[in-house]
C-alpha cells in the first residue's frame, strides 16, 4: 500500500483539524527548534591566524637559539607577504643579536 504525498498532506490536515491545540504544540516547538539554532555557535569559515607569537612559545620553538628561530620566523613572514610582522621581528634581532645575526637582520630589512 502506498500513500500519495497529497493524501499523507490531507491525512495530516485533517488531524490537524481533529486536534487543533496540536497545531499549538507543533509551532511552538518548530520557534524554539529555531531560536536554539540561532544560539548555536557558528563554525568559523575562516582559519584562526594569530601573527603574534607569545615569547614562552618562541621559546618553546626555539630552544636555546632564539634569536635564529626569529630570523628563520622573520624570513617565512616575509615568504607570506606580512612584511610589518618580517619588519618588527627583524628590528628586534638588530636589537638583541650577535653581529653575524645582526647583519643578516640588516640585510632582509633593507630588501623589503
Amino acid at each position: 500500500m502506498t500513500i500519495s504525498i497529497y493524501e499523507s498532506f490531507k491525512s495530516g490536515m485533517l488531524y490537524l483539524q481533529a486536534h487543533p491545540y496540536e497545531r499549538y504544540s507543533i509551532l511552538a516547538a518548530i520557534l524554539a527548534l529555531m531560536f536554539l539554532l540561532m544560539l548555536w555557535p557558528k563554525k568559523s569559515t575562516k582559519a584562526n591566524h594569530s601573527t603574534q607569537i607569545s615569547p614562552h612559545e618562541l621559546n618553546a620553538i626555539a630552544g636555546e637559539d632564539v634569536i635564529t628561530t626569529q630570523l628563520d620566523l622573520a624570513k617565512a613572514y616575509i615568504e607570506m607577504d606580512n612584511l610589518n610582522l618580517a619588519k618588527k621581528i627583524l628590528k628586534k634581532v638588530i636589537k638583541q643579536g650577535s653581529q653575524q645575526q645582526k647583519k643578516a637582520a640588516q640585510h632582509l630589512l633593507a630588501s623589503l
